[in-house]
């Protein structure tokens, strides 16, 4: 076998059972034995690619370990299959709710990945707009579902994955505060998921530096919601786009690229900034260590008060106590 073939990952045995039980696997499943030094080690065939998810369902229930291996070039394939079949996982009452959690983010997780690779992509948009449909369906099933999917996030500043707990943070908050339909959340939320898209036009020199910004390279950051609207203008609702291009406007008129003031900003932009904020405070950046919550609030509320209304921002820790 080639060296691609050879490479493998581990899979928790619990991600098949979410797949339905129509057509067939499409990849090779491997049992795992773990060795001495704790590796896990490919075992017998489990499953081939012809083999049908009603039957694979009925071996893993009987198989006793944990995880199964998979070639490593498979996995992608294997996170579309599941981006069918996680609507069905998500509502059964049998997923607990940790499961749906894990779930969920790992199909985001991997979306935006692909999102940031090609982003005008028609595939990745509707896979992005499912994405967000299951993200609020689980997140109005109760209380816990939000700080169960944040709890999956990196400590660590990435930007696919601050695009997915801002999306989360700003729908709670839009749920609080906003008398919408589901169609004007899910394009807030497609909003919030391309925020920061224009980031893929700027040099990774400039957006993985270690030190402070030249003036000049701070210059080249600000136009990235700029970049990302005309990049997406052709492929996104306007209210989507309304977020691309103003999430970092402040209602003091501090903000960019427009300079806009108070009632000039719409309310989508206003919490999709305020979660923003809050996000990239509590996550370590390359020049940066991540704030504790009660840290970051406090510093939201007392060196940035004039970002945002009070009453959102009140909505908002509110939201955060919650939890």
């Amino acid at each position: 076998m080639t060296d691609l073939e050879e490479k493998l990952r581990r899979i928790p045995k619990e991600l098949f059972l979410h797949l339905g039980n129509e057509g067939v696997v499409g990849i090779d499943i491997f049992s795992s034995k773990v060795d001495e030094t704790g590796n896990h080690i490919k075992q017998e065939q489990i499953a081939d690619p012809g083999t049908a998810f009603e039957h694979l369902i009925d071996l893993l229930k009987d198989y006793q370990g944990k995880d199964v291996l998979i070639r490593d070039h498979c996995y992608k394939q294997l996170q579309k299959v599941l981006e069918i079949s996680i609507s069905d996982a998500i509502q059964s009452d049998d997923t607990p709710l940790e499961e749906k959690s894990r779930l969920i983010y790992e199909c985001a997780s991997n979306v935006m990945e692909d999102v940031f690779e090609d982003p005008r992509s028609g595939e990745n948009i509707n896979r992005t707009r499912k994405v967000c449909g299951n993200i609020i369906n689980f997140a109005l099933q109760s209380d816990a579902s939000i700080p169960s999917l944040l709890a999956l996030g990196s400590h660590d500043y990435y930007t696919f994955t601050h695009c997915i707990n801002v999306t989360v943070f700003g729908i709670g908050l839009w749920h609080l505060i906003v008398d919408g339909s589901h169609e004007e959340l899910v394009d807030f939320a497609m909003g919030c998921m391309f925020h920061d898209i224009g980031k893929t036009k700027i040099s990774s020199d400039i957006l993985n530096k270690p030190g402070k910004l030249t003036e000049e390279e701070f210059e080249e950051i600000k136009k990235h919601p700029r970049y990302g609207y005309f990049l997406m203008k052709d492929y996104l609702a306007r209210s989507s786009l309304d977020i691309i291009l103003h999430h970092h406007e402040r209602i003091d008129g501090s903000g960019y690229p427009d300079g806009l003031v108070g009632p000039m900003i719409s309310d989508n932009a206003k919490i999709a900034l305020i979660a923003d904020i809050y996000d990239a405070l509590t996550t370590r950046r390359s020049y940066s260590d991540a704030k504790k919550p009660f840290n970051a609030v406090l510093m939201m509320k007392e060196e940035m008060g004039g970002f945002y209304e009070r009453d959102k921002f009140i909505e908002f820790i509110k939201m955060l106590g919650s939890y």
